[in-house]
């Protein structure tokens, strides 16, 4: 996730969270301890507080080991100052796999890759049920390796690569 002061938050694999600069690439670890609330392996993103709010929460969507991709997945949120997780609800409708992606208008959304057909879908942040669904019909994300989401203004971006693609 990248926060409104564009520094980059990476989760890697071994559940270690780091600060990353987007000017130099320079990485820092960070206090978060892995694998809180048998949270090891998530998708996140910033979303502000409210509409049009300098405040932001980083929200997180995964579970413990083959939570992420064996589900279902759960929505938590982290607090930047003390790396506490905290766990809110578990995703409705239950899926695998979800990447985040906020905005400014104070909204979550998630890519569900394993919903059927995949689909777009704004999360309510206290409950993780879904609000409202932009469907991709067509849409066939199976033996991808990796995903990303992101939403910049006002429109969705979608990132794929297949298993099988070099890095």
């Amino acid at each position: 996730g990248v926060d409104r002061l564009a520094t980059a938050w990476v989760l890697y694999n071994d559940g270690q969270l780091f600060q990353v600069s987007t000017l130099d690439g320079s990485c820092q670890a960070t206090a978060f301890v892995a694998n809180q609330q048998n949270f090891q392996e998530f998708g996140m993103a910033f979303s502000a507080d409210a509409p049009g709010a300098l405040t932001e929460q980083l929200y997180v969507a995964g579970g413990g080991q083959g939570g992420f991709f064996g589900g279902p997945n759960k929505l938590a949120t982290i607090d930047l100052t003390t790396f506490k997780l905290t766990p809110l609800a578990k995703l409705n409708p239950v899926a695998t796999g979800v990447d985040l992606s906020g905005n400014g208008n104070g909204e979550l959304w998630g890519f569900f890759t394993a919903t059927k057909p995949p689909s777009v879908r704004q999360i309510d942040k206290v409950t993780a049920t879904t609000v409202s669904v932009l469907p991709l019909p067509g849409a066939d994300f199976a033996g991808i390796g990796s995903w990303a989401f992101a939403s910049w203004g006002g429109d969705f971006f979608l990132f794929s690569r297949n298993g099988l693609q070099p890095s």
